[in-house]
């Protein structure tokens, strides 16, 4: 008596052989292995998320710092700026001139090369 092959554990070779192969039962043991490779893998893209987030952060976390040191900087340089500006007037350097002992000369002599 032939037992009845269910459609999807017979491969049917070319006609004219009229030959019936039956596959092999599927092994289980191999989705051991698989699901512990995907395992690894999806553990491995999560450690390299999770580092390239910590450089990210990292990153923007050192903007931040150089966006306000150069708001700083450039707050100091507007100040030193405006003491250049109120250090270099013409009546400042007059009177710290006064102030040394300096003045305006009373007799003015002009030197020149004389010429044959």
């Amino acid at each position: 008596m032939a037992v009845a092959a269910r459609p999807a554990d017979v491969l049917l070779q070319p006609q004219r052989t009229g030959a019936v192969v039956r596959r092999l039962p599927r092994r289980r043991g191999r989705r051991v292995p698989f699901a512990m490779v995907a395992a690894a893998v999806v553990a491995a893209l999560l450690i390299v998320l999770a580092g390239a987030q910590a450089i990210v952060s990292q990153g923007a976390f050192q903007l931040s710092e150089l966006t306000d040191r150069a708001q700083r900087l450039e707050a100091e340089s507007d100040r030193l700026r405006l003491r250049v500006a109120r250090l270099s007037t013409p009546d400042r350097i007059v009177a710290a001139g006064r102030r040394a002992g300096l003045g305006m000369p009373t007799q003015v002599e002009t030197l020149g090369k004389e010429y044959p």
